[in-house]
């Protein structure tokens, strides 16, 4: 991540490479994917508001992934590749609850591209605009450390294969709590660990370990 300032306005473009490991169990058993790297992420913030000594900002977030992951039309589960083009746009606000504790509020629309080659007759996978909420609660250990609490609730995201509806739309529910900390100047470990509280037409998390290297330039 980098900070530059536009025509007086401070924009912070980075890049995201997401990689990890999953394990199944239940009806998914035996469908365990041991490593692989995930769909390149440009993104680039855009603070309408900054205001550092009060530690409030609200910006405005493009998101784009690139399908540059690992896919394979042969397995039932791809959690790190989608084969498929998507675009978010994300708004969110910081607002400080006194001194030691702060209020993340996040809201964003997703939409998708195809996938032309879905499944192992690799038919066309559409899917329909979702949306997504979130609220962090951070408490700030220490100027270079911080713990914190999130809620997330997400919905919609119907997909169609060859045109035929699936019924499937989303909603889920999740909980995480972590940490992070700027171990060295410009350099940030932020690591979270939660599950899904409810989930309605998908795959049911019952633990998600995110870990995550910050570099700001």
């Amino acid at each position: 991540m980098k900070y530059v300032d536009v025509g007086g306005v401070t924009v912070a473009p980075q890049f995201l490479l997401p990689f990890g490991q999953v394990r199944t169990g239940g009806d998914l058993g035996g469908l365990d994917v041991a490593s692989g790297m995930g769909d390149l992420i440009l993104a680039s913030t855009i603070f309408l508001l900054k205001d550092d000594p009060g530690r409030r900002s609200f910006g405005i977030t493009p998101w784009l992934w690139l399908p540059t992951g690992k896919y394979d039309p042969q397995r039932a589960l791809n959690p790190f590749g989608e084969n498929r083009w998507k675009f978010a746009l994300q708004g969110a606000a910081v607002v400080p609850l006194g001194e030691k504790f702060t209020l993340d509020l996040v809201g964003d629309m997703q939409w998708f591209g195809d996938n032309t080659h879905f499944g192992t007759d690799r038919r066309t996978l559409s899917q329909r605009p979702m949306w997504e909420a979130q609220a962090h609660l951070r408490y700030h250990v220490a100027p270079t450390t911080s713990l914190h609490l999130t809620l997330s609730q997400l919905a919609g995201g119907e997909t169609e294969v060859d045109g035929a509806r699936q019924n499937d739309r989303q909603r889920r529910t999740r909980a995480l709590v972590g940490a992070g900390h700027f171990f060295a100047p410009g350099w940030q470990l932020l690591g979270s660990a939660g599950r899904d509280l409810a989930v309605e037409n998908g795959v049911r998390e019952d633990l998600r370990v995110n870990l995550r290297l910050m570099k700001v330039f």
